[in-house]
C-alpha cells in the first residue's frame, strides 16, 4: 500500500510527464497550422507547386486532418495532377464523410477530368450535407455539360470517321509519292540541254550527198570490183 508521500510523488511524476507530452503535442499542432498558413498563402498567389510541398508537409507531422488533404487536393488540381488531386479529395472523404467539401473537392476534380456523371453525383452528395446555393450551381452546370456531351452522339461518329478517311487518304498519297520517287531514281533524267537533238542534226550535216542532194552511199568499190560490176552489166 502507498503512503501518502509516495503517492504525492506519484501524481507529480504523472503531471510532469502529461506537462511534457501536452507541451510536445501543442509544438507539434502548432506546426502544423503553420505549415498549412503556408500553403494557403502560396495558393492565394498562385505558387501551387510550393503549396502542395507545405501541405504535405504538414500532413507527414499528422495524417488524420481532413483538411490538408482537401487543400493539397485543390493545389493538385491546379497543376492539373488529376489523378493525385482525386486520392487526396477522396482519402479526406475517409477521414471525415460528414464533410461536404471533401466531397466537393471531389467533384471539382471529376469535372476537370469531363466526367460529367461522377462529378454530378459527388456535387449532390455535397449539397445534401450542406445545402449552399454555390453548390447547387455546380450540379447545374455540370448537368449542362453532361447533356452537352450526350445531345449530339450521331455528329460525333461522323467526325471520327470523316477524320478517319481523311487519314487514309492522305497515307496512300504518300505511300503513292514515295514509289514515284524511287521509281524515278531507276529512269533517265530530262534532257534539259538538248543535246540528244544535236547529237542527230551533227550525224545528219556529216552524212555525204551527190549533186542532186541524194545521200551517197558510204560503201565505196575498187577498180577491179568495178570493172567486174560492168562486165556483168554488159551481159
Amino acid at each position: 500500500m502507498c503512503t501518502g508521500t509516495n503517492s504525492k510523488t506519484f501524481a507529480s511524476l504523472m503531471c510532469q510527464f502529461t506537462d511534457k507530452r501536452w507541451k510536445k503535442f501543442e509544438h507539434l499542432a502548432n506546426q502544423v497550422l503553420e505549415l498549412k498558413a503556408k500553403g494557403n498563402e502560396c495558393v492565394k498567389t498562385g505558387n501551387y507547386a510550393e503549396a502542395v510541398l507545405h501541405y504535405t508537409h504538414a500532413i507527414k507531422l499528422n495524417e488524420n486532418i481532413p483538411q490538408l488533404y482537401s487543400n493539397r487536393s485543390h493545389a493538385f488540381l491546379k497543376l492539373q495532377h488529376f489523378y493525385y488531386a482525386l486520392q487526396d479529395a477522396k482519402e479526406a472523404i475517409r477521414l471525415d464523410p460528414t464533410w461536404y467539401k471533401a466531397y466537393y473537392r471531389q467533384g471539382e476534380v471529376e469535372f476537370a477530368a469531363k466526367h460529367y456523371t461522377e462529378a454530378l453525383q459527388s456535387y449532390q452528395k455535397a449539397s445534401q450535407i450542406y445545402p449552399d446555393p454555390t453548390l447547387l450551381e455546380c450540379v447545374l452546370r455540370t448537368s449542362k455539360e453532361y447533356q452537352k456531351q450526350e445531345k449530339h452522339p450521331v455528329i460525333q461518329v461522323i467526325i471520327t470517321i470523316a477524320l478517319s478517311l481523311a487519314g487514309l487518304i492522305i497515307g496512300k498519297g504518300y505511300k503513292w509519292y514515295i514509289i514515284s520517287q524511287r521509281n524515278s531514281l531507276l529512269e533517265p533524267p530530262v534532257d534539259l540541254l538538248g543535246e540528244t537533238e544535236l547529237k542527230e542534226e551533227e550525224s545528219t550535216e556529216k552524212e555525204p550527198t551527190n549533186d542532186i542532194g541524194e545521200k551517197k552511199s558510204p560503201h565505196r568499190y575498187t577498180k577491179a570490183q568495178a570493172r567486174q560490176r560492168f562486165r556483168k552489166g554488159k551481159k
